[in-house]
């Protein structure tokens, strides 16, 4: 926020920064570093702030603003060289990510090719989509766990202890905030027809085969990060890029290194199933019901990002990935693929946060 000069919602977000004194000294340095009024926060306590956060980027780039400030010529010297040297082992930690994505994407292309008859041959299983429920009774079920969902995120904030060091309810609120749309989901839509969730959204590995799941998921990742890339190259051009600090998570940067592996469980492993369970599974199901495939995927895929706010950019993004990932369901009748692909790139995107910015 600070970055951006976003300083309304940076002093929102500050206000609870007193509940010790380390979150007040990096209050203190936060304004010290980047806005105007600097009188009542001495430089040592700025500095003190400062130092107080985990090493990394992030550290010295706010080390970097308050020396800029203080008029520390030698102080701001030798951090541009710390930066400069961080940066070129940060140009080497890039090239590794490339060629890990690259390896990806290239493995789905050869898929995709290749090996048409596994990816094309009838989906071994039965879905949910063969027999839907209806859309009112979808899509009440998705609005009531929606609601308690929002409740128990609300709550689960507020009871979640300190904002760097929050407890297991916190860190794990996908988890938890997701647990009443899987009990209405059994009892009101699955349960009545005779279903489990293994069956109604071929979550069987042992059927549909591990083999095969990693030929569909490679090709499907292919598919998703390739038109990622080229909506965030085309935007890229356009001029429609978002700030680079848009989208990080703080906890991921600033929090302790429990907290943060704990964060990645939920964004990289219960942010994925639960997701799909969810968009694709309850709420694109819902819509087949009364709509067309490709009507649904598209309606899916616009509430799909417009619930993840982003840039434009990365809301065309999002939206480009739901559709891939209902069409995916739609054509192997499973949602494993897109989970696999889910975790891949929630993974993907949380690496680039820690090698970056921690």
């Amino acid at each position: 926020l600070a970055e951006t000069s976003r300083f309304d919602e940076l002093d929102s977000e500050l206000q609870y920064f007193d509940s010790t004194l380390d979150e007040a000294a990096i209050r203190d340095a936060l304004n010290f570093a980047y806005r105007d009024k600097t009188a009542d926060t001495p430089i040592a306590i700025a500095n003190a702030g400062a130092a107080l956060m985990p090493l990394g980027w992030s550290s010295d780039h706010l080390k970097l603003a308050i020396a800029t400030k203080a008029d520390n010529q030698s102080l701001q010297r030798s951090l541009e060289t710390r930066l400069q040297l961080r940066g070129e082992r940060l140009r080497f930690r890039t090239l590794i990510l490339v060629g890990i994505i690259a390896v990806l994407i290239i493995s789905g292309i050869l898929c995709l090719l290749h090996l048409r008859t596994v990816l094309t041959s009838t989906p071994p299983h039965a879905s949910i989509l063969t027999q839907p429920w209806s859309a009112t009774e979808g899509l009440s079920v998705a609005v009531y766990a929606a609601m308690l969902g929002v409740v128990i995120t609300v709550l689960l904030h507020y009871l979640g202890g300190s904002y760097f060091r929050p407890g297991l309810l916190s860190l794990w609120s996908t988890l938890f905030a997701s647990l009443p749309m899987l009990w209405f989901m059994h009892r009101w839509l699955l349960l009545p027809r005779g279903h489990t969730f293994s069956s109604a959204f071929g979550l069987n590995i042992r059927k549909l085969g591990i083999s095969r799941l990693v030929v569909i998921s490679l090709a499907v990742f292919a598919v998703d990060a390739g038109g990622t890339l080229l909506i965030s190259w085309m935007g890229w051009h356009l001029g429609l890029e978002s700030h680079w600090s848009q989208g990080l998570q703080e906890r991921m940067i600033f929090g302790h290194w429990q907290s943060t592996l704990l964060g990645m469980v939920n964004v990289a492993v219960w942010g994925p199933i639960f997701e799909e369970l969810g968009f694709r599974g309850l709420v694109y199901t819902s819509l087949r019901a009364r709509f067309r495939p490709l009507t649904s995927a598209l309606l899916c895929a616009g509430l799909f990002s417009v619930l993840h706010p982003y840039s434009l950019v990365g809301f065309l993004s999002v939206f480009w990935s739901g559709l891939v990932l209902a069409f995916a369901f739609e054509r192997f009748r499973s949602l494993l693929p897109g989970i696999v692909v889910h975790m891949l790139s929630n993974t993907i995107a949380v690496s680039t946060v820690l090698l970056f910015y921690r």
